[in-house]
Parts: structure tokens; sequence; C-alpha cells
């Protein structure tokens, strides 16, 4: 309903436009077979680029609408998440629609019987309602890499960082290195020179591109890693499959080969944003392996690709150590028994008071330098002889 709605890259390409352009996509020939006029196409085309250079102003409209509406994204190359968002609420969505929302879950779980109803990472905006419906909130501490935004750019949402780190963007590995105190850069380049000198070749596979056989050697490592750890793996080799199937750009697959052999791999998740670090395991006990390609190499990843951030999940001061800063997360939680949900609500203030200690105790080693421009101070944080296992539950 707003040009500025449209993601800037989309802007850019509008005045490149073409109907010789939009009659070699797939869906001209789909235009053909179920249009009513089949020869339409060109002027609809036509219609649509000279609508692409419209302001596109169209906010009064959107709000007069009185008609029931259901708001899909499904371009997200083309719109911004946010556009979406601000058209839900010129709709009259927003606090009161999300508080009928989370009336509706919580009549329903009392009326299926269920124990319990779970809601993890709401948005800031949303906590207060939560606690407003009754439910006790949690909170967590995870590791994420965040590359600052360049000049002029948004700042990410709520990422809830506990200490910043630099502000000036970092363009390649090399360059996020120099901002790190000199210990932990030299740590770091000792650590990657060791996981080099494995001589393993790394393959970067998405959801299209990875075989039946590289997700059966994946589900046999993350099985691996839990049964190292004596615990038991939750999600099945054919969950991995369907998954990647179901969702091909939304998963990141990294194999570690030796002459043409897997020997190691790391499952993430990715979108247009962040990517996030999920699990991995091994079949060979490879030092300094597991930083490479669960840290090292998807920043990495982040930096080529232009990923804001790489959420490196919980566990781990370690990380920490790794230019992974520590960020406060949130959960809303509801339980049937009054006397169970007293006991755990009492738990969850003393737990609060817990992580704001420990969120305050490594806001003193912070890994990038003094002089960095919005960091912490240096700190001395190593990785421990006991860190350096290989096969650690992500």
């Amino acid at each position: 309903y707003d040009i500025e709605g449209l993601q800037p890259a989309f802007r850019a390409f509008i005045p490149q436009l073409t109907v010789e352009m939009m009659l070699a996509m797939p869906f001209a020939e789909e235009y053909k077979q179920l249009a009513a006029d089949p020869n339409g196409f060109p002027a609809l085309v036509e219609k649509l680029i000279a609508l692409e250079h419209e302001p596109l102003a169209w906010e009064a409209d959107v709000k007069a609408l009185e008609t029931p509406v259901l708001v899909i994204t499904g371009d997200a190359d083309v719109a911004t998440l946010e556009h979406s968002v601000a058209m839900f609420r010129l709709l009259g969505g927003g606090d009161d629609a999300r508080r009928e929302l989370l009336a509706a879950l919580l009549s329903n779980a009392r009326e299926s019987g269920l124990s319990s109803l779970h809601l993890l990472f709401p948005l800031d905006s949303e906590r207060g309602l939560l606690e407003a419906a009754g439910l006790m909130i949690r909170e967590g501490v995870q590791f994420h890499w965040e590359n600052p935004p360049a000049v002029g750019d948004p700042v990410s949402p709520g990422t809830g960082a506990a200490f910043s780190a630099p502000r000036r963007r970092w363009t390649d590995f090399e360059d996020f290195l120099a901002s790190l105190s000199g210990a932990k850069r030299r740590k770091i380049r000792q650590e990657r020179r060791r996981a080099a000198a494995h001589a393993l070749h790394l393959q970067w596979l998405d959801g299209h591109e990875a075989r039946d056989e590289d997700w059966a050697f994946f589900a046999h490592c993350y099985a691996t890693t839990y049964a190292l750890h004596r615990s038991t793996p939750y999600l099945s080799a054919e969950f991995f499959v369907r998954f990647a199937r179901s969702m091909p750009g939304a998963v990141r697959l990294l194999v570690a080969r030796r002459d043409g052999h897997p020997v190691a791999a790391a499952f993430f998740l990715c979108d247009r944003e962040a990517l996030y670090g999920r699990y991995w395991g091994c079949v060979e006990d490879l030092p300094f392996l597991h930083f490479e390609l669960c840290y090292y190499q998807a920043i990495e990843y982040c930096l080529r690709h232009g990923l804001a951030r790489f959420e490196g999940g919980a566990q781990g001061e370690h990380k920490l150590a790794r230019g992974l800063l520590p960020v406060r997360t949130f959960s809303a939680h509801w339980l049937a028994d009054a006397r169970f949900r007293g006991a755990v609500d009492e738990w969850l203030v003393r737990e609060r008071a817990g992580v704001g200690h420990y969120l305050d105790e490594l806001e003193g080693h912070s890994p990038f330098r003094r002089d960095t421009d919005g960091a912490g101070g240096a700190g001395t944080a190593e990785a421990t002889d006991a860190e350096r296992g290989q096969c650690p539950p992500r």
C-alpha cells in the first residue's frame, strides 16, 4: 500500500523491468493455460510495471476497509515483513487481535485438558500482554554474533544483547578479527590453523543441494553426539530429509570431507536476516573442528551473504571468547495446576535474578578490544581442554 514497504533491492530493480523480461518467466506460460484471454499477458505486464512506478500511497484506503481481510506475506524478496505488519495494524490488528488470539489459545488449552502451554521467543511488545493474561515469563541467555549495521541501516530489532559490540560494520573475517583483543585474535587464528591442518574439504549445501546420503550421514553424526553424552536424540533421520524437502531454502548443511568421505557435519537454519546454529556431529576426533564448523565458518557465511546475525544458541561461555555476545531471551508459560504454577513462579523469580548476575559477570569478559567503539573490556576467558572436545551438544 506504500512504495516504502518494498525491499530496497526490488525498488532499485523496478526501472529495469521490461515486458520481455516477464515473458521469459515460467508464470507467463501458466497464464496462457489458465487465463480467459491467453494472449493478454503482455498487456497485464505493462499495467503492472506502470503500477510499480506509482507511489502506492494507499494508507487511508487500507485503513477505511471494512470487509474482513486475511494478510498473507509470500514475496519476502519484494515486500518487507515490517510492511505486512503495518498493513495488519492499519486493518485494525494489533494488541486487541493478539489478546483475542491469546484468549482463544488459553481457552482451548483448558478445554482440551492440557497440562501446559508454552510460547517461545515472544516479541518485546508482546510480553506485557502475555503477563497480563497470566502467563509466567522465563528469561534465558543465548550467544549471538551480530554484524554492526552500516551507517544509515536500520538496527535489527529484538536482539536483546546484554552489552554492545563494535559499531563499525565488518566486511570479512579478518575485519572482524581486527576488532577483537590481541589474545582472542591470536587464539582464533591458531585454532583455525589447527583445523585447516586436517586438510578437509568444506561444503555448504541448502535443501535443494543436499542429497539423501548427506542427510543420512548428518543424522548419524547427530545421534552420535547425543550418544557420547549419554542422551537420547529427539529428531529422527526422516525428520531432516522431510524438513529439507518442505523448506529447502531455510536449511543449511555444512559437510567436512576427507578424500570425498564425510567426517563431520553441522546443521543450520537460515532466513533473510540470520543464520541459526542447531546441531553438529563427527565420526573422527579432530581437534578444533567443532569451533571451525560451528562458529568460524558460520560467521564467514554471514559475512559473505550479508546476514546481520548468527545465533549460536545457549550454553558454552567459550562462545564469548569467539565473538558471540550474550543475549537475554524470553519465553512464556501457562500451567494448568495452580499449586504447580505457584511453585514454578517463585522459582522463576530467583532464576531471573541469577540470569541478571550471570550477564553482569559476562559483561566483564567482552572479547573486543578496549579501544573499539562500543566494545566492552578485553577480557581473559579462554577455552579449556574440556571445551576442545569434538562432539559437544549444540
